[in-house]
């Protein structure tokens, strides 16, 4: 067949709709008015932020931005709309219908002077995994909060290769259950659900990742609830403490299809599960330093900075009264001088272990250092305090087995009492120490109140 004669009529050129092409672009987008307000979206914006078409409309774009992530990005789209034609690609970081951050590509394409445009354009797509990864360790680097970094995991997961919504299941037994780190509301419904039967339960137990390809090996209420969600299979990855056997973690992926992990979402997994040990292992570190910031290493008390801090804060924010009592041991030296100081220490230790089994829920006992204790008793009357004190002398004198010694020590007790009205924590400690000088020069093994 040759090609047409020149005075042949051609096919006639197919009429195309804008609005249709647009709707087409594998994609999200969104055109904006120079204020910033949202004129219209695609489809793929809806699918991607979770929103109706209606929610987004007449909402300003940069409500919906994390502003603090990368401010560049935002004087890149400032750029683009004071310049005709300019087309400005940046990143950010876009907060979804569930409160999710994802990180973004964007193009900002300004077509204002384009008739039936007049607006800004602007094209996103979810950013490629090596700049997911690269947004985990700069997030692990800038001391950036839990949640916020494990978003960046959650975006990973969600990525290609894995093609999966996250969960990162932080286990802390005797703490109320462990606590979840989930990309959505429904992963971590689904995550509650379960029990130790549950596969992130057994990967925690067994150590092992427990890969299941299907629904089936589920119990039948998480089976059904993940059915419900549209998921297929869940992969659950146990995330060890480096240097140990200590399980602190189980990351875990819903996926929407069924199978076992093909080998480039095994390695993948295995990269979120290195990059999840070292982010957990520095959240481990903080919270050592924090807490030996504000306890004594030997007792696990709180020390004397925090026991001032308690009672700061109950004057700060209450009216009613607080009594202290200011206590330091008798016969605490000679236990060092003739059994040697780690027979010491074990007196201090058992010590602390009967003072905090002698108090009440609220109250702070302390180690202030030596062989001195003090507690902060919040809303105690005279005669609690009193109460107190007599159990304090009678739990201290009994004797103290250690190995094959029996040690024996006492208390001296001072007690203030006061009220955010009529007392400071200095004057109230004071009080108290002046009131166990004056208990230790009559007669050791006794308490004394402060007069108020």
């Amino acid at each position: 067949m040759g090609a047409p004669h020149a005075d042949e009529p051609s096919s006639p050129t197919p009429q195309l709709d804008p609005r249709a092409l647009l709707e087409a672009v594998p994609g999200a987008m969104v055109l904006i008015d120079a204020e910033g307000s949202v004129r219209w979206v695609n489809r793929a914006m809806e699918a991607m932020s979770g929103y109706a078409e209606h929610e987004l409309l007449g909402t300003n774009m940069l409500d919906h931005v994390d502003l603090t992530w990368n401010p560049l990005a935002l004087e890149s789209i400032g750029y683009a709309m004071d310049t005709p034609g300019e087309r400005l690609p940046t990143m950010l970081r876009f907060r979804d219908a569930r409160g999710g951050l994802l990180v973004m590509e964007v193009t900002a394409n300004n077509q204002f002077d384009v008739p039936g445009v007049e607006g800004m354009v602007v094209h996103l797509r979810p950013a490629d995994e090596r700049h997911l990864l690269d947004q985990i360790l700069e997030s692990f680097v800038a001391g950036e909060d839990l949640v916020t970094t494990m978003a960046c995991v959650h975006a990973v997961a969600a990525s290609d290769t894995l093609r999966a919504d996250a969960a990162v299941v932080l286990l802390r037994p005797g703490a109320g259950g462990p606590s979840v780190l989930a990309s959505s509301p429904e992963v971590e419904a689904l995550i509650t659900l379960g029990g130790a039967e549950a596969p992130w339960s057994l990967a925690a137990a067994e150590e092992v990742p427990m890969l299941l390809d299907g629904l089936e090996a589920l119990p039948t209420r998480i089976a059904a609830a993940a059915a419900d969600q549209g998921y297929e299979a869940c992969w659950s990855h146990p995330v060890s403490r480096p240097g140990t056997d200590y399980v602190d973690a189980v990351l875990v992926f819903w996926r929407r299809e069924r199978g076992a992990p093909e080998p480039n979402a095994t390695m993948m997994a295995g990269r979120l599960v290195s990059l999840c040990e070292m982010i957990l292992e520095r959240v481990e570190h903080s919270r050592q330093m924090a807490f030996a910031a504000t306890h004594d290493v030997l007792t696990g008390l709180p020390n004397r900075a925090r026991f001032f801090e308690a009672v700061d804060e109950h004057l700060t924010v209450s009216t009613g009264p607080i009594g202290v009592l200011y206590l330091d041991l008798d016969g605490f030296k000679p236990v060092n001088d003739e059994h040697g100081h780690g027979y010491g220490d074990r007196v201090l230790e058992e010590v602390a272990v009967r003072l905090r089994a002698s108090v009440r829920v609220g109250d702070t006992v302390a180690r202030l250092g030596g062989d001195e204790f003090a507690i902060a008793c919040p809303g105690a009357s005279e005669a609690d305090l009193v109460a107190l004190a007599e159990r304090v002398l009678a739990v201290v004198r009994a004797p103290i087995t250690a190995e094959d010694r029996v040690l024996r020590v006492g208390t001296t007790v001072g007690i203030a009492r006061g009220e955010r009205a009529s007392s400071s924590t200095d004057v109230l400690v004071a009080a108290a120490d002046a009131a166990l000088l004056e208990a230790k020069a009559s007669a050791k093994g006794t308490w004394r109140l402060a007069p108020r």
